[in-house]
């Protein structure tokens, strides 16, 4: 199953605005790495030594917390970086794992999909069974 150019196109830009979505929030909380594509480093809190010091414990568990969800917005900003990537190089839609074509519903669900679901289960099982 060969995805029309236009199809192409329309989820390249849904991507694009996704991906600039969550560079905004990530941005708010967190300051770009520009010696490294796509990473972030959260800001540690500011400590003042007028504070409670329950107030700066707040501040530490907010930062862990911060740190989890740098994470996983890199993760997903990655992803998309890369499945951009993938429809310019004429590589979209096919299974990094199988090279099957990736269904059209998997598709439209998760642009970003590497993996055709089987694969991607039977991925998850062997995850699951280490």
């Amino acid at each position: 199953m060969e995805i029309k150019k236009e199809k192409l196109e329309e989820l390249s830009e849904r991507m694009i605005a996704e991906k600039e979505s969550l560079i905004k929030i990530i941005n708010e909380f967190a300051k770009e790495n520009k010696s490294i594509p796509n990473d972030w480093n959260a800001r540690f809190p500011n400590f003042n030594t007028d504070r409670i010091l329950d107030e700066e414990a707040d501040e530490v568990e907010e930062y862990s917390s911060l740190l989890s969800i740098e994470k996983v917005l890199e993760l997903k900003i990655q992803n998309l970086t890369n499945a951009i990537e993938r429809i310019n190089r004429g590589e979209y839609g096919k299974c990094s794992l199988c090279s099957e074509p990736i269904s059209m519903a998997r598709i439209e669900l998760i642009p970003e999909a590497k993996t055709c679901k089987k694969c991607k289960n039977n991925n998850s099982k062997l995850n699951v069974a280490k």
